[in-house]
């Protein structure tokens, strides 16, 4: 199967022209993360997803951080456990909360505490929401794989990210071409068997969804941008996946190829990505 390889031109720039404006319809994100020990990779995260221009972004964060953070409408604190991770008893009003949501976002600073763990089964198991997963959401469901899967699954991760995952779901994978067509082959096996959404973040970015595929070259940047402007536009194009994470990529590629390395800090790349939004769609 060909891949399509986007260059410094948008493969797909009506998903820029057409974006969703306002709340109503440019999408509502739960985003659940957070523990007292970190919590700054959560707050990264729900920045990208604001410069990518999120509807409505909520934050779920342990109480154990209330008495950091400043009062904020979109922060949510639920129970947290004695070591100040997410606790089992916020299992009912997350769910509320997902319901009233149009996606989620799992993995930024989750604790691989035992009642995280159970809540955010509960999460990937109750909720027919589109879920997108990456960094710690992947070991900490490590020994409940299948809820990570389905069709309604966006998985945002590294190739030694996906060979634990395949490893977990006890699917073989064999490793003989270290290449990108190796490495296409792989995610391809792993998008039918699962029937999941991919995009693979390494020394390219690679999209694999609804049976397309994407390269997009990049200067790596902080995974939490990834995240954040990924879960955005995946979210705002439901109904074409492949176009609307391809288009994540090339936001992100643009953004690290128009600075310098000294200069590729999540701030510096997101007014980069928010500025190319506003202008891609006619809003300057």
């Amino acid at each position: 199967m060909d891949f399509l390889r986007q260059t410094n031109e948008p493969l797909f720039p009506k998903v820029l022209w057409n974006r969703p404006v306002g709340a109503n319809r440019a999408g509502r994100l739960l985003l659940v993360g957070g523990h007292s020990q970190e919590f700054n990779a959560v707050g990264n995260v729900y920045a990208a997803a604001q410069s990518a221009e999120v509807g409505e972004c909520t934050i779920v964060l342990p109480d154990a951080l209330q008495k950091y953070l400043p009062g904020d409408s979109n922060h949510v604190f639920v129970p947290s456990t004695p070591a100040g991770s997410i606790a089992k008893d916020a299992t009912a009003q997350i769910l509320s909360l997902a319901q009233d949501s149009d996606a989620i976002a799992l993995g930024a600073s989750l604790s691989s505490n035992s009642e995280t763990a159970t809540v955010i089964e509960s999460i990937l198991s109750k909720t027919d929401k589109p879920i997108a997963l990456f960094d710690e959401a992947f070991d900490l469901m490590k020994f409940h794989p299948q809820t990570l899967i389905g069709e309604n699954r966006l998985i945002i991760a590294t190739m030694p990210d996906l060979f634990k995952l395949a490893k977990h779901l006890k699917i073989g994978i064999s490793v003989s071409e270290p290449s990108l067509v190796g490495k296409l082959n792989i995610i391809r096996m792993l998008a039918t068997v699962t029937k999941s959404q991919f995009l693979v973040y390494g020394p390219e970015l690679i999209v694999v969804a609804n049976n397309q595929e994407s390269v997009t070259h990049w200067k790596p940047v902080p995974a939490t941008v990834l995240f954040g402007v990924a879960s955005v536009l995946w979210l705002q194009n439901q109904a074409k996946p492949f176009e609307g994470l391809t288009t994540a990529a090339y936001l992100i590629s643009k953004a690290s190829q128009e600075l310098p390395e000294e200069r590729l800090s999540q701030p510096e790349l997101l007014k980069i990505i928010g500025k190319t939004i506003r202008s891609s769609s006619g809003q300057f």
